[in-house]
């Protein structure tokens, strides 16, 4: 347990450090979304050799590693696997319905900033 003020992201590398003590599980793979992989938590991870998945949006990779992704072109249902500089592997799936949700949000947030 964790004092109520103390943010997710600084609470997940103690979890996983007391879980392979008391565990004795030679492998142990986290998966974690963005709001508990902070970079600093990732380049942690990478030292420390623990194995992660982390949930992540295209928005936030490299303009080069996102034209390539787009470059693709998968259809619904369709993933893919991409090596990253850093060595890690991003790992994606299109979803047409996700995004036809993401153009509604996107028009959506357009015609409200130009009522504004």
């Amino acid at each position: 347990m964790f004092e109520r003020n103390k943010h997710e992201r600084n609470t997940i590398l103690p979890v996983v450090e007391s879980f392979k003590k008391t565990d004795k599980k030679d492998q142990i793979v986290v998966v974690a979304d963005t709001g508990l992989m902070s970079k600093q938590n990732i380049k942690e991870f990478i030292e420390k050799e623990y194995e992660f998945i982390v949930g992540a949006r295209i928005k936030s990779e490299t303009e080069a590693l996102k034209r390539q992704i787009l470059s693709l072109n998968l259809n619904d249902g369709q993933s893919a696997a991409l090596q990253k500089q850093e060595g890690q592997k991003l790992i994606f799936c299109y979803s047409a319905q996700r995004a036809k949700k993401d153009e509604y949000n996107r028009k959506h947030r357009v015609k409200e900033l130009e009522i504004r």
